[in-house]
C-alpha cells in the first residue's frame, strides 16, 4: 500500500512519526530530479510529436541561459541522454535550423529551447 501512496502522491520515501504531519520541504537534490524530469518529458513530447520510435536515436540540443538550471542538465548529462535515446546532449547559444522538432518552454520561470534531430 505504501508503495502505491508513494507513487500516486510522486514522493520518495513515507516515514511514519510520533506525530503525523507532512513535511513538503524540497530539498536540492529533489529540485534536481524534477528539473531532469521536466526536461525529460520535454524531450519526449517532441520525439513524439516528430514521429520517433523509441529505439530511434537522436541529438539533443538545448539552449538554457541560467546558469543554475544550465548546470544541473550539465551535471545529469549522460542520465538524460540516456533516458531519451540521445546519442548526445548539446549545449547551444543559438537556437538551430533544420530539426526534426523544436519547441520553447519555461522551467523554474526561465526559458528554454530544445530541439532533436535524428541520427
Amino acid at each position: 500500500m505504501l508503495n502505491l501512496i508513494k507513487d500516486e502522491v510522486n514522493v520518495k520515501e513515507i516515514a511514519f512519526g510520533k506525530k503525523f504531519e507532512l513535511d513538503t520541504k524540497i530539498t536540492p537534490e529533489l529540485k534536481e530530479e524534477g528539473i531532469i524530469r521536466e526536461l525529460t518529458r520535454q524531450i519526449q513530447g517532441l520525439r513524439r510529436d516528430g514521429g520517433l520510435k523509441p529505439k530511434d536515436l537522436i541529438i539533443v540540443y538545448v539552449k538554457i541561459e541560467d546558469e543554475k538550471l544550465k548546470t544541473t542538465a550539465k551535471r545529469f548529462q549522460k542520465t538524460l541522454a540516456k533516458s531519451v535515446n540521445a546519442k548526445s546532449i548539446e549545449f547551444t547559444a543559438a537556437v538551430k535550423d533544420g530539426l526534426l522538432a523544436d519547441h520553447h518552454f519555461e522551467l523554474e520561470g526561465q526559458p528554454i529551447w530544445i530541439g532533436v534531430k535524428k541520427i
